[in-house]
């Protein structure tokens, strides 16, 4: 599987190419045998959700996204569009046997607090699906490597693992 170009990560100005519109193919192997109610947190354009509808095709596909530009798009690739933060949505959300954070916990500021929200979202069985950028990779480290002052308070990119808080201490093995 070809690895993700920084271009991939980043909106392309003036294009019609951008991460809103990237499918998260590389998940696959990561996919459950069967799923029948799929939520995406940070779902962007759909695209995601369009391709999963072709595994699995009789499954209720709800997309959660920030982004109100992205409104159109989401509601044709996704049976259920919701546009707002993800705390505002909660109520509306459902439960899911398969759930999906790809490259959406650090833009949270309190990503802890939204896995165990989450989490309640989840059917008995279920599977939650999470990808985080690689921090090693140089379009993560460049803007990091400049001579300015950064603060990283915890809040947001790169902040302190939410994991821990999630898995209740024990990296996940009582959630396997």
């Amino acid at each position: 599987m070809p690895a993700t170009k920084p271009s991939d990560l980043v909106l392309i100005q003036g294009g019609q190419e951008s991460y809103f519109h990237h499918e998260r193919r590389e998940i696959r192997p990561l996919l459950p045998q069967t799923a029948t109610n799929i939520l995406e947190i940070g779902a962007a354009s759909g695209q995601t959700l369009r391709w999963i509808k072709t595994i699995y095709p009789n499954a209720v596909t709800t997309g959660v996204e920030i982004n109100t530009g992205m409104i159109a798009e989401l509601s044709r690739n996704a049976d259920v569009a919701i546009i707002g933060s993800v705390n505002e949505c909660m109520p509306r959300l459902k439960t899911y046997d398969l759930i999906l954070l790809l490259d959406v916990l650090e833009h949270l500021v309190d990503s802890a607090s939204v896995l165990l929200n989450v989490r309640r979202l989840l059917a008995p069985g279920g599977h939650i699906l999470v990808s985080l950028p690689n921090i090693a990779h140089l379009s993560v480290v460049v803007p990091y490597a400049v001579p300015a002052p950064v603060h990283l308070s915890g809040r947001g990119h790169y902040g302190p693992h939410p994991f821990e808080v999630f898995c209740g201490g024990d990296g996940g093995r009582s959630h396997e």
